[in-house]
């Protein structure tokens, strides 16, 4: 097993806001964590707010707050998800705070309860917080009722503070000139951005697996700068990196982790990746060797015609070559592919894709029947799973837009497409 190969008690390298995994070198984060209880505990702030990018830390920074304030001073609400009505939004707040379900569906009711909740905790010597998360999904009603909520003070000190996270999105919506009342009254604006260095990404992964109850160097200097590389020291790519370049090297035995390895798992996600170095044309192999994606596919000769057509060629995802059998699939599934007769001669394909959220039937414009019959062609399962994988970025990379609102995770689309084509063999 994965965790008892690296004499583990817990996977250190999860994706979630776990505070006992808190990194203070990640400056960014440690900065928005003192901030935030600056304007929590001394500042009297009414407003806070933190932005940045997926994956930075935005909700672990707000996490780490709520673990280090006294329980007893405070009294707190936190919303997950913001894209609701004011109306539904109020409700949540006030039954948090209340440590029930609201059953108050009157705006001003609502208003009513809040203002009484939040001067009887004051007079109780505790405090009001509102942790807002996803703030980018906030419709534009529900800020200017967050704002109307912030009038809601007493003379001499804030009774309550709102503290918003949420992507660059929340930036432009907050600078918007109608909503210059509420952009003035913000008196903390932290910025995360990733880790800087090599070295602090490798401070980073040795502490979560110290934390995990293994100090042991399970990484190379290689592996450590190729981890830094490929994921541009954002956490949560940094930890995505490490949890399947452990489990791979677990499965072949090996003790430590290096940039051959790394970048073979990484390889996988190039594809889909954007506003990163291209890594579609050559990966690494063992050894340093440089394979040439557009040599590796003279292995397809029936497929080169078709790929040429589409002027893709180049966009080759890394998946054309071999895949190791010991790198752990990504989690996703797919349904079924029906043919389906478009009048002309070639057929279009269907998929019922499945995410973590709904299913949806998508066709797929750019998989051919003709496509389908060069993968039958196909004997090694390994080239079958190479093709398919091509065939499936290249329905992404041709038709993004139809596959918005499927899932949050491309590369889990771009999976379920994979496993959808060969299912149709």
């Amino acid at each position: 097993m994965y965790l008892d190969y690296w004499k583990l008690n817990k996977n250190p390298f999860d994706n979630v806001p776990d505070p006992n995994m808190y990194f203070s070198e990640h400056s960014t984060v440690e900065g928005t964590v003192a901030e935030l209880l600056f304007a929590i505990e001394e500042a009297n702030e009414c407003l806070a707010v933190v932005v940045g990018d997926v994956g930075l830390g935005k909700t672990m920074s707000m996490r780490v707050v709520l673990n280090e304030l006294d329980p007893n001073k405070y009294k707190i609400a936190y919303i997950t998800n913001p894209d609701v009505t004011f109306i539904q939004l109020l409700r949540d707040i006030v039954g948090q705070l209340h440590g029930d379900r609201c059953e108050v569906r009157n705006k001003e009711d609502l208003l009513e309860a809040f203002n009484n909740f939040i001067f009887k905790t004051s007079d109780n010597g505790q405090k009001v917080l509102i942790f807002i998360d996803e703030g980018n999904a906030l419709r534009p009603a529900n800020l200017e009722g967050l704002r109307l909520l912030t009038n809601m003070q007493e003379d001499e000190k804030n009774l309550f503070t709102i503290i918003i996270a949420g992507q660059p999105k929340l930036t432009k919506m907050l600078r918007d000139p109608r909503r210059a009342n509420f952009y003035q009254r913000i008196g903390v604006f932290c910025n995360l951005e990733p880790m800087d260095s090599v070295d602090v990404v490798e401070s980073y992964i040795q502490h979560r697996l110290a934390m995990a109850g293994n100090s042991n160097p399970f990484f190379d200097r290689s592996g450590y700068e190729a981890v830094f590389e490929r994921s541009g020291g954002v956490p949560r790519l940094v930890n995505r990196l490490c949890k399947l370049s452990l489990k791979a090297a677990e499965t072949n035995e090996l003790s430590l982790v290096s940039a051959d390895l790394v970048h073979q798992i990484a390889d996988r996600f190039a594809p889909l990746e954007t506003g990163k170095s291209n890594r579609a044309a050559v990966s690494r192999t063992a050894g340093n060797k440089v394979i040439d994606h557009k040599a590796e596919i003279k292995k397809f000769p029936r497929a080169v015609e078709s790929m040429q057509e589409a002027e893709v060629e180049e966009d080759l995802p890394s998946g054309i070559q071999p895949v190791p059998e010991f790198i752990p699939a990504i989690s996703g599934a797919a349904g079924n592919l029906e043919e389906k007769d478009t009048g002309s001669s070639a057929k279009i394909l269907e998929a019922n894709t499945l995410s973590v959220h709904e299913k949806k039937k998508i066709k797929l414009m750019a998989v051919s029947q003709q496509s389908i019959v060069q993968l039958k062609d196909l004997t090694n399962s390994r080239d079958k799973l190479r093709y398919a994988g091509f065939l499936a970025a290249r329905e992404l990379k041709i038709h993004p837009e139809r596959f918005e609102g499927i899932d949050s995770d491309p590369v889990r689309i771009w999976d379920d497409l994979r496993r959808a084509i060969i299912a149709a063999v």
